[in-house]
């Protein structure tokens, strides 16, 4: 745990506790560990509600660490479970949990149990699909986020010692019948490595090798970003492609990469290939306007520079929003509207449309030093609108009281209508045209 100092003085830390042997020797050691600086461990078990038995399972882990003197969690993944995909759905739904459950109790740190062994499945599993140098780099050892962070501490130990080491302990722990499912790639990755322990091994320094590699060019990408990058709250971007020549290809590709996908609102960037020749049609010197689309971003050059905002297909529907309970929209925003509202407003968010934007521009032009290609990009939204409500926009709402995106560099406040028995309240997420609506039912008789 060294290597991931600093921690507050009395530490709290959560782990992500699912019963298995990797995991319950992670809380065991976890537990020692935080005692010792006068801290605690609070373990989060995550019922995916996929087998018949896994509230009981999850009950039983509680029971385990209840004689511990270990606090537990259960958290719940409810509604629709998709067909396709669905360890990698189950993986997103219960990060979001325990990620949603730290920023909710102020917890900094999430501890995952990842071994030495996941590590050489994963860097296994990368090479099949040709993931290339930053794929091959595996899994992390920290992840930062904007609530959390996410910590695994036990990259460097085998599932062997600690499952020894949960036997000296006489702790019991419990084995998950998907992990023998040969459906799944990491299965089948799991037993490749059993029957070849030379490519495990092989596996595993590759990672540490690429990992090395990887550090330098994220170094060197987050320095570019700063100099050629000017990344808006609202969810766009304006890039500099003079400045994006001077760099190497692998540094502003991966740069590219990022911002499209960040802005795109997609889990991971496009495949190489397209990216690059993104980044060849950005360097080239041709004169005059021109666009692209990728990644669910449409690019505008012009005159050395390059403006990047979410394309207008594909946009969500509707989403109803619950006061006091957090929403993502489109992969890009997170939006939460306090419980002091419960009575009086039901929000949804939906995307402004065509017509929405030009009601925020006669409430509230855009400077005069907006380049040119920003109206054009704006009108190129989608007219999709708030079915069912009407009213006039409310004034004095900008981004320092919008809402908060995923980067979480805004607070989080909305000041609802008092005067209307429904408005619109535009909190000036632009995105060139992409505003989020608050369709507000004001309750006011």
């Amino acid at each position: 745990m060294a290597r991931f100092n600093p921690f507050e003085r009395r530490p709290v830390v959560a782990v992500a506790v699912s019963g298995g042997g990797d995991s319950m020797a992670l809380c065991r050691l976890a537990d020692v560990w935080a005692r010792a600086r006068g801290g605690n461990v609070v373990a989060l078990t995550v019922d995916h509600g996929l087998r018949a038995d896994s509230a009981d399972e999850a009950r039983r882990v509680g029971t385990w660490l209840s004689s511990l003197g270990i606090d537990h969690e259960i958290l719940l993944w409810q509604g629709i479970k998709p067909r396709a995909r669905l360890q990698e759905a189950a993986r997103a739904a219960r990060y979001r949990l325990m990620r949603a459950w730290c920023r909710d109790h102020g917890c900094l740190h999430l501890l995952v149990a990842h071994t030495r062994d996941d590590q050489a499945e994963t860097v296994r599993m990368r090479r099949e699909r040709d993931s290339g140098p930053l794929g091959l780099s595996g899994m992390s050892a920290c992840i930062e986020f904007d609530d959390v962070r996410v910590l695994r501490p036990l990259l460097d130990a085998d599932r062997e010692t600690l499952r020894q080491y949960l036997l000296a302990l006489e702790q019991p722990w419990t084995e998950d019948p998907s992990n023998r499912n040969g459906r799944f790639a990491r299965v089948r990755a799991r037993r490749f490595l059993a029957e070849n322990p030379g490519d495990s091994e092989a596996a595993v320094e590759e990672a540490i090798r690429a990992g090395v590699a990887r550090k330098a060019l994220e170094m060197e990408t987050a320095t570019l970003i700063a100099r050629c990058c000017d990344i808006r709250p609202e969810g766009y971007a304006f890039l500099d492609a003079v400045e994006l020549s001077r760099a190497g290809r692998a540094t502003g590709g991966l740069l590219l990469g990022r911002l499209l996908s960040s802005i795109g609102g997609r889990r991971y960037p496009p495949s190489g290939i397209p990216v690059g020749e993104l980044l060849d049609w950005l360097l080239e010197k041709s004169p005059g306007d021109s666009s692209r689309t990728l990644g669910g971003s449409r690019i505008v050059r012009s005159h050395g520079k390059a403006l990047i905002c979410r394309e207008s297909r594909n946009l969500p529907k509707p989403v109803p929003i619950s006061t006091g309970q957090e929403q993502a929209w489109d992969g890009r925003f997170a939006l939460r509207v306090s419980n002091r509202f419960a009575d009086s407003i039901t929000p949804e968010i939906v995307p402004l449309g065509r017509s929405g934007w030009s009601e925020i521009v006669a409430a509230e032009p855009p400077p005069a030093s907006a380049p040119d290609t920003l109206s054009g990009a704006a009108c190129s939204s989608g007219d999709s609108r708030s079915r069912g409500h009407t009213g006039s926009p409310v004034p004095g709402i900008s981004a320092e009281r919008g809402l908060r995106g995923l980067s979480g560099d805004r607070a989080n406040r909305f000041y609802p209508p008092q005067s209307h028995r429904t408005a619109r309240v535009f909190p000036c997420l632009t995105c060139l045209g992409y505003y989020l609506l608050y369709s507000v039912n004001a309750g006011v008789p």
